[in-house]
């Protein structure tokens, strides 16, 4: 669930950028000066949600790599049971 939410969140800040490069370009295609100053905003908006993307999949990376030390362990475990009850049925004959 907190994968899923991650996945979601970069989502939206991508689909955030992917707006403000394109009013960037349309702005840039306009050649009218305020446009033009306008974009400085868009790139420094840009610049922070990159930052925000970066963070978010660190995040997304310490998250996974928990679930699958998690799993291991589980799984490990679980070995681990099999093995025990293997020697004790082993014993018994």
């Amino acid at each position: 669930e907190t994968i899923t939410k991650s996945f979601r969140e970069v989502q939206s800040v991508l689909d955030l950028n992917r707006c403000l490069i394109q009013q960037a370009n349309d702005n840039h295609r306009s050649k009218i000066p305020r446009n033009l100053a306008t974009n400085v905003e868009w790139i420094r908006e840009i610049n922070a949600n990159i930052s925000e993307v970066l963070g978010l999949y660190s995040d997304l990376s310490e998250s996974f790599s928990g679930i699958v030390q998690q799993r291991r362990s589980v799984a490990g475990n679980a070995s681990k049971g099999v093995e025990s009850i293997r020697s004790r049925l082993s014993s018994n004959f």
